[in-house]
């Protein structure tokens, strides 16, 4: 199955992809990368945040994922009462870049505009995401051996490389990284900007997939 294909705002994605590879302020040699689920309460298009080909979560869990993810983490975002998919995936990423706020906006001014318009602190991490899968109003019923991902309070859960491997063929069966839906809840921005399939992205950008 491939995702849909939305409008979308083009970026300067490709420009920027080098630059980041030193902009990776935690990463660190020999360190075991942990993997985190967690209750999304509403799903308004802010968290995650898709534009242009990529998705970033920044603001919405900053004194506990966003500042415990190193580049390799996947996050998988459960659908709470509030978005009207209770136990669903709304969303699941691997992270691929954590750079600050500032850095991000010096590099991506225009992907990191509705951010700056919220007076975000230039110095918290934002997690950069260049593979994911967004499901939001096509939220995913988990799979029986993914059922204990689901956390039905507030804050978040570990789980292991076992889980993120069952995770990710589970998402592989469903089609391509990408996005699949809107946001359940009404969009805390005034457009959603939805991204290109990894297929179109590996067209555009010349690059062997």
């Amino acid at each position: 199955m491939t995702p849909p294909r939305f409008s979308f705002c083009v970026s300067q994605f490709y420009d920027h992809r080098a630059a980041f590879g030193t902009m990776d302020r935690r990463r660190r040699s020999g360190f075991m990368v942990k993997h985190y689920s967690y209750r999304v309460d509403h799903d308004v298009g802010f968290a995650p945040y898709l534009v242009g080909d990529i998705a970033i979560v920044c603001g919405c869990k900053s004194s506990t994922i966003e500042r415990w993810a190193e580049p390799g983490t996947w996050l998988v975002g459960i659908g709470g009462n509030g978005t009207g998919k209770p136990d669903a995936i709304i969303y699941a990423m691997r992270v691929d870049y954590t750079p600050s706020f500032g850095e991000f906006a010096g590099r991506w001014p225009t992907e990191s505009e509705r951010h700056n318009s919220m007076g975000t602190d230039p110095d918290v991490p934002v997690l950069v995401s260049e593979h994911f899968y967004y499901f939001g109003d096509k939220a995913l019923k988990l799979p029986k051996s993914l059922s204990h991902l689901v956390i039905r309070a507030q804050g978040c859960k570990r789980i292991d490389d076992k889980d993120v491997a069952t995770l990710r063929r589970f998402l592989a069966q469903r089609g391509e990284p990408g996005a699949y839906g809107v946001p359940n809840n009404e969009p805390v921005f005034s457009e959603v900007r939805l991204t290109r399939t990894a297929t179109e992205r590996c067209r555009m950008s010349r690059r062997k997939c």
